[in-house]
């Protein structure tokens, strides 16, 4: 039998009919269900164009690679092998930020750039969206992406050979230099936001466009609009939080009631009620009336073809707290009124009530021990700290009164420069803080590099960053060091001798795979003494 020219590897998402394009695709019948694969054991078929053949392998589909499935391990580790001439990404065309997260981490793969492998996106189910009222810009994916994009309105052999036309163009040689994936810096929920629009018919488009005037127009009464709705909750904001705040407060008495009741040491419940619940309920009925009556009004607004860009705007006000991709697709089907409604609840005002709470807590205990605590000097025979009722007052005030005057220089109070300091640790700064504040000749920091690409961090970026503080580095993988391919080991040791590191640890957690744990350090030790970059 003949070898195929060229084998390529299907992947994507879950439930996006990937399956049926195959089938369609290589003629195959029957199930063709993936599974984990090794050595070339998932599914295949052959299929021919122009004279060439080609060979198509099935992959598992999964959500992302960074997920710790075994299906996305074996996919992963497929992509990185060297086996596939071409990757076809296929995705749901209503979960297109899902799709665009999956391919960015493909293009992401260091064998994959290294090799310059072509990849094609494929958007399936492009009939649903139309039907969901939502028009695809598909020269815009393919402009920012730089690479064949497909749509697909169905399985028949017009949209097969359209496909099989893309991966013919990518798998010839004088294309090849096309694929650098030197665009990689795009966000898949700002390009997901900026490729899903919905649909208008050309009479509402002539409408909308009478005059060259009507675009300021357009712009000017959405200006007011946007005054408006932020004027709007603000007042009302006012006036539930008037009715929230002796809910909190009667709460916080019935709290600390309990705990007596109870028998809990003050040392234990004060800072707990005291602190965490009375930050919390002084964050919650500042946030939360504005925050359920915000977001639902930009969704109400968004479900307008003429306001799109509430949704961006939700979109933009939620990762500002929550440091976190919006599923800005899924905001784009067609929902009613109260499902509007619900969801923008569920996206938007539930995550950043979260991440308000979560900081909160910590943020009150530690005003507590401040505000409640005073040094009581060498005279009592120790340094200690001890209730605020002696002379002196508290450690909070002192550090208050010590803050007044650089607070004065910058147009604030001691007690707002306070609270700035105190809220650094309570948004993702706690290490940057933790640089700034310790001397670099006696605190130095050892980065675990897996931990910092699984937390969606750059760790070249940070030994950027940190040229003269990071002096150790932690090398891992999911599991042998290289397998996965969703480290960049080669630019990582590369940066690092480059800031001068002597010393790393390898570290090997497990096998997943029934591998035994010599296995796994000899194929960790064999990748590094292999690796020219490796000193």
């Amino acid at each position: 039998m003949e070898h195929p020219h060229f084998i390529i590897a299907f992947t994507g998402n879950e439930q996006t009919g990937k399956e049926v394009l195959f089938k369609k695709l290589t003629a195959q019948k029957g199930s063709v269900k993936p599974s984990c694969m090794r050595d070339m054991s998932c599914p295949h078929g052959d299929f021919s164009y122009d004279s060439r053949r080609y060979k198509a392998v099935n992959l598992p589909g999964v959500l992302s690679l960074s997920s710790p499935s075994e299906e996305a391990s074996c996919t992963a580790s497929y992509l990185c092998s060297g086996h596939p001439d071409a990757i076809l990404v296929i995705g749901h065309a209503l979960h297109l930020e899902i799709l665009l997260g999956l391919l960015k981490e493909i293009l992401s793969l260091g064998p994959v750039r290294d090799s310059s492998i072509p990849v094609v996106l494929c958007v399936s189910r492009c009939e649903e969206a139309r039907r969901q009222g939502i028009r695809i810009d598909f020269s815009l994916l393919h402009d920012v992406l730089q690479i064949p994009v497909v749509p697909l309105h169905g399985y028949g052999r017009e949209q097969m050979d359209d496909l099989k036309a893309a991966l013919h163009y990518a798998l010839q040689p004088h294309h090849r230099h096309d694929f650098l994936y030197d665009c990689l810096d795009f966000s898949p929920c700002r390009l997901a936001h900026e490729c899903m629009m919905p649909e208008i018919s050309p009479s509402q488009e002539k409408k909308r466009n009478i005059s060259p005037e009507a675009g300021w127009i357009r712009r000017i009464c959405e200006a007011l609009l946007l005054l408006l709705l932020f004027g709007l909750t603000a007042s009302l904001s006012v006036r539930l939080m008037d009715c929230l705040w002796p809910l909190f407060f009667e709460t916080e008495t019935v709290l600390w009631a309990w705990a007596e009741w109870f028998g809990i040491p003050a040392w234990l419940a004060a800072p707990m009620v005291h602190g965490a619940f009375r930050a919390v309920s002084c964050t919650i009925p500042v946030m939360l009336p504005m925050l359920f009556l915000l977001f639902p009004l930009l969704g109400l607004l968004g479900r307008s073809a003429r306001f799109p860009w509430a949704v961006y705007l939700s979109d933009l006000l939620t990762e500002f707290f929550i440091e976190k991709p919006c599923n800005t697709a899924s905001h784009y089907k067609s929902y009613g009124i109260f499902s509007t409604l619900f969801s923008s609840t569920a996206d938007h005002t539930i995550p950043v009530l979260d991440m308000a709470a979560a900081a909160a807590v910590p943020s009150g205990i530690l005003i507590w021990f401040l505000g409640s605590m005073a040094y009581a000097g060498p005279e009592t025979g120790y340094g200690a700290l001890l209730y605020s009722d002696i002379a002196g007052g508290n450690l909070l005030a002192a550090i208050i009164h010590f803050l007044e005057h650089p607070a004065r220089l910058l147009g604030l109070d001691g007690t707002i420069l306070a609270a700035f300091i105190l809220g650094i640790f309570s948004h993702g700064m706690a290490l940057p803080a933790m640089m700034m504040n310790t001397d670099p000749s006696l605190v130095f920091f050892e980065m675990d590099v897996y931990w910092a690409v699984m937390g969606q961090q750059d760790p070249i970026e940070w030994l950027k960053k940190y040229p003269n503080r990071i002096k150790v580095l932690h090398i891992k993988d999911r599991a042998i060091l290289g397998e996965s391919g969703m480290m960049n080991f080669e630019n990582i040791f590369r940066q690092a001798y480059a800031n001068g590191i002597k010393d790393y640890f390898v570290e090997l957690e497990g096998m997943p795979d029934g591998r035994s744990q010599f296995e796994g350090v000899k194929g960790c030790v064999d990748y590094l003494l292999k690796a020219p970059f490796v000193k």
